[in-house]
C-alpha cells in the first residue's frame, strides 16, 4: 500500500490495484510476508565401487547384438552406455534404439546400463535441432523427461547419460535447466545421471559444470579430441591437456562426482602444402598402421605419449600415439586426483591389454 496525502494505492489480495480515500482505510502497518518456498535438495546416487565405463556406439538395432563381443575384450568394466537416443527435433522428439534384451544379457554379465541421450550422431538432429528451441521450451523439456522415464520403465536400464553438443551459448542456461529437471525424475525412480562435458575452456563455461556438480551424480570429462578433424596437426590427448581438463573441472565439481574419459582412439595426420586432413584409427588400427608402413616411434616425455611421422604419397604424415604407455599415464592421473572413475570412447578400439590399465581405477 501506497500511501498519500488523501489517496492510497492499494492492491488486492487477487493483485487488482487502485486508489481508496485515506479516510476509509484503518491505520496503516507493517506486514513481513513470508514465503511457503523450499530450495530443493539434491541428493545424490553413486556406485559403491570406482566407476570402469565403456561407450558402446549403437546406430542400427542390429548393433545391439554386438554386446556380447564388446564386452569380451574388457576387463572390470562395470557400466556400459550404449548411444541408444538421439534426439532430432525442436519438439523433443527422438529416435531410439533402446533394447530390453540389451539391458538384461548387461545385467547378467554384471553391467550397469546408463542409456545415451545425445544430439549430433545423425545429419537430421544435426540439420533440423536447435538446441536452445528445444531446451528454452518449459513443456518440451517435460514431454521429453517424461518419455525418458518411460522409456527406463520398458527397458529397465539403470541410469541416463546425458551427450548433448554442438549448441551455442544462448542455450546453456535452458540446457542446465533440463538437466535439473531431469535429475529430479531420475531421482524419483533411482537412476543414475550423468553428464559429459567437453574440458573446461573460456569456449564451454556455459555448461556450467558447477550446477552440473550439484544436480547431477556424475560429471565426465571428455579427456579427449584436444586436436580434431578440420582443426591443427596434434595429439588427441596429450598427458598435460588431461591433466590441466582434470585440475580445472575439480575447481567446479567434487572429485567424487568427476569421471575422466579417456581416447581408445588416435589420428594419423597427413599435411600437403596447406591442406591438413586426419583418419581416426583405434589403438589396434593405429598400432596396424605403424607396423604397416615401418614407421619409428618416439617418446616424448612431456605430452606422454610415442611421436612418429611418415613421408607418405599424399604429404607428410604425423601421428601422436595413443597405446598402453599413454593410457598408464591418463590413469596414473585418475587415480592421483581421487576421481569417481574412468570412461573409455569407445569399446571395439581398444586392445584387450588396455583394460588391465583402465580396471586400476578401484
Amino acid at each position: 500500500m501506497e500511501v498519500m496525502d488523501k489517496w492510497a494505492r492499494v492492491r488486492t489480495r487477487d493483485g487488482y490495484v487502485g486508489y481508496v480515500e485515506n479516510r476509509r482505510l484503518e491505520a496503516p502497518g507493517t506486514v513481513t510476508p513470508e514465503s511457503s518456498f523450499e530450495a530443493p535438495v539434491y541428493t545424490s546416487i553413486s556406485m559403491d565401487e570406482k566407476v570402469r565405463l565403456g561407450f558402446h556406439m549403437v546406430t542400427t538395432q542390429e548393433a545391439n547384438a554386438n554386446l556380447e563381443t564388446v564386452v569380451a575384450n574388457t576387463k572390470d568394466m562395470n557400466v556400459i552406455v550404449p548411444t541408444w537416443f538421439n534426439v532430432t527435433g525442436n519438439d523433443g522428439a527422438y529416435t531410439s534404439l533402446a533394447s530390453r534384451e540389451y539391458v538384461d544379457k548387461a545385467h547378467s554379465m554384471g553391467l550397469k546400463v546408463w542409456a545415451m541421450v545425445e544430439n549430433v550422431s545423425t545429419e537430421e538432429s544435426i540439420k533440423n535441432l536447435n538446441t536452445e528451441v528445444l531446451m528454452s521450451s518449459t513443456s518440451t523439456r517435460k514431454k521429453l523427461i517424461e518419455k525418458l522415464m518411460q522409456e527406463a520403465d520398458a527397458c529397465g536400464f539403470d541410469g541416463i547419460n546425458l551427450d548433448f553438443e554442438s549448441f551455442k551459448a544462448e542455450a546453456g542456461p535452458h540446457y542446465v535447466q533440463f538437466i535439473r529437471e531431469l535429475s529430479v525424475s531420475c531421482r524419483e525412480k533411482g537412476l543414475v545421471l550423468s553428464v559429459d562435458n567437453p574440458v573446461p575452456s573460456p569456449y564451454s563455461v556455459y555448461f556450467n559444470r558447477k550446477e552440473q556438480g550439484i544436480v547431477a551424480d556424475y560429471v565426465i570429462i571428455m579427456g579427449y579430441d584436444e586436436h580434431h578433424a578440420g582443426g591443427e596437426a596434434g595429439p588427441v590427448s596429450s598427458l598435460p591437456f588431461v591433466q590441466k581438463a582434470i585440475e580445472d573441472t575439480l575447481k567446479e565439481v567434487p572429485k567424487e562426482k568427476v569421471i575422466n574419459g579417456v581416447p581408445f582412439f588416435t589420428r594419423v595426420w597427413t599435411v600437403s602444402g596447406d591442406t591438413t586432413t586426419s583418419k581416426a584409427y583405434g589403438i589396434s588400427g593405429a598400432k596396424q598402421w605403424v607396423s604397416d608402413n615401418n614407421v619409428e616411434l618416439t617418446w616424448d616425455d612431456g605430452l606422454g605419449l610415442y611421436y612418429g611421422e611418415l613421408d607418405g604419397s599424399d604429404g607428410k604424415q604425423y601421428i601422436w600415439m595413443e597405446e598402453e604407455d599413454s593410457m598408464s599415464l591418463k590413469i596414473k592421473a585418475v587415480r592421483e586426483a581421487g576421481l569417481a572413475g574412468v570412461a573409455g570412447w569407445r569399446l571395439g578400439f581398444e586392445p584387450g591389454g588396455i583394460w588391465n590399465i583402465l580396471s586400476t581405477v578401484k
